[in-house]
Order: C-alpha cells, then sequence, then structure tokens
C-alpha cells in the first residue's frame, strides 16, 4: 500500500449510499431534471408535508369557487400539489408562483415568475391588483422580511381579495403590520390603531398548524382574512 493510499478516507456503505444519491440528484437539478427540488436552506427553504401542501391547495381553490386567480408567493411547495386535488382545473384556476429560487423556472415554467421580497413593488404591472386569493408564506422569520412581502400581497391582490399567511407563530405581533400595508395606511405603533386594523380586515389566526416534511421544530401558523373551510 502506498503513502497516497492512507490518505483516502475509508467511508462506510451507507455514508457512501448517501453521497451517491446526493450526486446523482445534483446531476438531476444541473440538467433540469426537477422533478424533487431538494431544500435550500440558505434560502430558508422548508417544504411543507404532503398533507399541508393538500389542504392548503384545497383551501384556495375553494375560497375562489373553483375559478378565479391564486397568487402563491415563497411557497413552491404547493404548485406540485394543486393537479392532486379533485376540484383543480387548470382551465378556471391559474395559479402563478412568485419565487426567488430559479429552480423551480425550470419545473413550473408556465406559473413561475422571479420575486426577491427585497424587492417587493418590483413584479410585473399586468399582474397588479388581478388576484382573487393571495397566499404568502415570507421566507425568514424577520420584520423585514414580513413587511416587504405585505407590501406585495397589496400590490398583487384585488380590492377585495381574501389572504392567507403562513409564517412562525413567533411572528404573531407583527401580523397586524400586514394590516396596515393592505389599507395603505402607514404604520403607527400605537396598540389602538393595531386592533382597528385587525377589526377592519380581520386578519386572524387559524387553529390550523402548518406541518413541514423535516419536522421544524419552530411552530407554525396560518393567518387569514376571512372564515376557511378547511384550515
Amino acid at each position: 500500500m502506498t503513502e497516497s493510499d492512507d490518505d483516502v478516507p475509508c467511508l462506510p456503505p451507507d455514508t457512501l449510499a448517501i453521497l451517491k444519491e446526493f450526486r446523482e440528484e445534483q446531476q438531476k437539478i444541473e440538467h433540469g431534471c426537477v422533478d424533487v427540488v431538494t431544500e435550500d436552506w440558505q434560502l430558508s427553504q422548508f417544504w411543507y408535508s404532503a398533507d399541508t401542501a393538500k389542504d392548503l391547495c384545497r383551501e384556495l381553490i375553494s375560497a375562489i369557487d373553483g375559478n378565479g386567480r391564486i397568487a402563491c408567493i415563497s411557497c413552491p411547495t404547493l404548485l406540485h400539489y394543486f393537479p392532486e386535488i379533485s376540484e383543480y382545473n387548470k382551465d378556471s384556476v391559474h395559479v402563478s408562483l412568485f419565487e426567488y429560487d430559479d429552480r423551480f423556472a425550470k419545473k413550473f415554467p408556465e406559473a413561475f415568475i422571479h420575486y426577491d421580497y427585497r424587492h417587493p413593488l418590483s413584479v410585473p404591472e399586468e399582474l397588479k391588483g388581478s388576484f382573487d386569493i393571495v397566499i404568502a408564506d415570507p421566507p425568514f422569520l424577520a420584520d423585514e422580511c414580513l413587511l416587504k412581502t405585505a407590501q406585495t400581497v397589496r400590490l398583487l391582490a384585488k380590492p377585495n381579495a381574501k389572504i392567507i399567511l403562513c409564517t412562525g407563530a413567533v411572528m404573531e405581533d407583527r401580523v397586524s403590520f400586514l394590516q396596515f400595508l393592505l389599507l395603505g395606511i402607514p404604520f403607527i405603533p400605537s396598540s389602538k390603531l393595531e386592533m382597528r386594523a385587525k377589526r377592519i380586515l380581520n386578519l386572524h389566526r387559524l387553529k390550523y398548524e402548518p406541518c413541514h416534511a423535516n419536522n421544524l421544530s419552530n411552530e407554525f401558523s396560518c393567518f387569514a382574512n376571512y372564515e376557511t373551510k378547511f384550515l
């Protein structure tokens, strides 16, 4: 055995199998085969569980009575599950995905619109004020991310649009900020004004708790401005 042979690490068979699977998956992604898009934790990506994704899709379709436009902001998991919902009809339910990760442009080319929450007003002009329901899942649990995502929600939604927000339960106190942006009222740090906004938009926390495929330890919640049917 040469000295160079001693330097080669000997990995256990199970580790080698995992490494082989990872390399094959990366090659598929590089060649545009993105049937399964892996989570990129640097982008704070955590996919919903299949049950949660189906519940959300079913609610979105029901909320527009199976006919209308749905905007999905930073929640790409849902696009995979819409076709699995019996009430889904691609000719009457039009879904747009506003997403930063360009891998989804290959997976969902007809629905994908590149979106960066740091530039909340940079959306196609023809899509402004055109959606019957908007669902958003801000990628980061931070005030800036929530507020800028809220600006995009306001920009895309029709005047009487329904809204669903999925985010960490820790952000509940900040959700009132979202309501001010949707109303077009500059935020003033006053508890009375916060309560007023809540009464007007009725964006309330639901009992439903979204679950993630990798069982995140953070508690997640859903908020809505209407009475949901499946959440």
